[in-house]
């Protein structure tokens, strides 16, 4: 039988602990960003939950998406309103056309050098 209890919720002040000791971030620099206490970032270390507007500055301050990395612990199959990334796509595709062209573009130069020889 499956469950359809969710698992825990992530740690909010983990996320940021792990995130600030591999960048090296310090909290005095961090709270001099924000505009507030340096307190005021060891308490966000800790705590389980962060309110949403905290972290959306935290993540502009750090010009990190905090966001991404909480949706990426959710299962892939989970929908989402964020349109497809297709720039891939496109770009495949145009490097596939360039190299059928530029096939073409040696078969017929080597036609014409085993001509003139």
């Amino acid at each position: 039988m499956k469950s359809n209890i969710p698992p825990p919720t992530p740690h909010m002040g983990n996320l940021l602990k792990t995130y600030f000791r591999a960048k090296h971030i310090r909290k005095a620099v961090l709270a001099r960003l924000l505009q507030r206490d340096k307190s005021s970032i060891s308490r966000y270390q800790k705590r389980k939950t962060l309110a949403i507007d905290i972290l959306w500055d935290i993540s502009h301050a750090l010009q990190h998406n905090f966001f991404s990395d909480i949706a990426a612990q959710l299962p892939a199959h989970f929908s989402s309103d964020i349109p497809a990334d297709t720039s891939k796509d496109e770009l495949i595709n145009t490097l596939q056309e360039e190299n059928k062209q530029l096939t073409t573009q040696v078969a017929t130069l080597k036609e014409v050098l085993q001509t003139k020889t």
